[in-house]
């Protein structure tokens, strides 16, 4: 996938500050975290966080995403990049990525950065936002200087995962996982399904009911699979304000 200068956008994810390394958070309670799914290395084929984005990466020809974080106490930093080389669109314009290489490093404080990469890096950045060809040349020659800490990355995603299990009986709560992401457990995310319905990918309750099965589920997020029938796409909100 990617075209010749479609430019590279730059993601915010939050991370775990039970982590050695910035890892993304998967002990969040009601909403464990599943991107960037280092494992797969893989963008949005398990969560359905950052539909737009996503779409606009698909439509854009998009090559690249650059990670940041909030690290304490040095504030947000550079983390990570991926060069995406794969996309399906698992249904109707909704897409998936994966990644050809990645490199997670050190985290490098956008505080510390100078010149028109600071000035660009230091505005106010929610969640992602493409950026300039230039700010990503300056961005990827300090991805590729730092040390490739990726593997620090897996195994702490790793020790985290088994934390949660000792405590929870699940790696992953929020989709009653036991067992960690990997290509064994991608077919159902892959396959398109038409009992897709149109939802938000928030509830105003926190809570969802399947539209197969009539189970209610807990989480901040919508998943993709519901918890108790396993059917795709199922989940739709339940109104009722907490």
């Amino acid at each position: 996938m990617g075209t010749p200068d479609a430019g590279s956008y730059l993601s915010v994810y939050l991370s775990s500050s039970a982590g050695r390394v910035p890892v993304r958070d998967v002990l969040r309670l009601d909403d464990n975290k599943s991107d960037p799914n280092l494992e797969t290395m893989t963008y949005g084929l398990f969560s359905t966080c950052e539909p737009p984005m996503r779409q606009s990466i698909a439509a854009r020809g998009i090559t690249e995403i650059f990670f940041v974080t909030s690290v304490d106490p040095v504030g947000r930093a550079l983390v990570g990049w991926y060069e995406l080389g794969w996309l399906a669109e698992v249904d109707k314009n909704d897409f998936a990525f994966a990644a050809r290489s990645a490199r997670f490093i050190d985290p490098i404080p956008v505080a510390h950065m100078r010149g028109t990469l600071g000035r660009e890096m230091q505005k106010p950045l929610r969640n992602y936002k493409i950026i300039d060809p230039r700010v990503a040349d300056s961005l990827r020659e300090l991805v590729e200087a730092s040390t490739d800490r990726t593997a620090d990355y897996l195994f702490e995603i790793d020790r985290l995962e088994r934390m949660s299990l000792s405590r929870t009986g699940f790696r992953y709560p929020s989709w009653d996982g036991v067992d960690e992401f990997g290509w064994d457990s991608a077919a159902p995310y892959l396959a398109g399904g038409s009992t897709t319905v149109a939802a938000p990918n928030a509830s105003p309750s926190g809570m969802w009911v399947c539209t197969a099965c009539g189970m209610r589920i807990r989480n901040e997020a919508r998943l993709k699979i519901c918890n108790v029938c396993r059917q795709r796409g199922t989940l739709e909100p339940v109104g009722e304000a907490r």
